[in-house]
């Protein structure tokens, strides 16, 4: 992954390649050890995410923002639409990244 200079062209880039049809891209951003925790359910390393990710419907993000909190982590608040029951929603995205800026941790919640 190329460096990015701020963590806001990450997550810009998360949810770019989220919608991506190419989703060996979007597990290009993980870490091989990465953890996600989705509906409180954690899937740790790339398998585990793609076994996750591939359940995930089609949908729409829209991004309504993005702050870097003391602690290195990021947080994203996002509008989720497409074909799934409650829709729309906004969703929380806590990002962590390692040095590499790949994503090390992401822990989604409503």
């Amino acid at each position: 992954m190329a460096c990015m200079d701020t963590p806001t062209e990450l997550i810009d880039d998360y949810f770019h390649r989220a919608t991506d049809p190419d989703l060996e891209r979007y597990f290009a951003q993980f870490a091989a050890g990465a953890l996600v925790e989705d509906e409180g359910v954690e899937h740790r390393g790339i398998d585990a995410i793609r076994g996750w990710r591939r359940g995930v419907p089609p949908v729409r993000y829209e991004v309504l923002d993005v702050v870097t909190g003391e602690d290195g982590i990021t947080t994203a608040r996002a509008d989720i639409s497409g074909e799934f029951p409650g829709s729309p929603v906004t969703l929380t995205f806590r990002f962590a990244f390692d040095v590499d800026r790949r994503i090390e941790s992401l822990t989604i919640r409503s």
